[in-house]
């Protein structure tokens, strides 16, 4: 299992790389980025929970594709 999450971080750290973006700071501004638009969202709608679930079931089945499993 440790061997799948050192794949899934060289994988997300390539992808960010690729971006140009220094890793690091990506996952600040990804961290931040994430704070600031869950904020947005409670504050303009009582339906925030619920949007934050389908975009974590969002990103969840993205990572979880077949053809993903088979590559690593």
């Amino acid at each position: 299992m440790n061997h799948y999450f050192h794949l899934q971080f060289k994988i997300i750290n390539r992808k960010i790389e690729e971006a140009g973006i220094i890793p690091v700071i990506g996952y600040i501004l990804g961290v931040v980025g994430l704070i600031l638009v869950t904020e947005l969202i409670f504050y303009k709608t009582e339906f925030a929970k619920y949007i934050v679930v389908l975009g974590v079931v969002g990103l969840m089945s993205k990572f979880q594709t077949k053809d993903r499993e088979d590559f690593l």
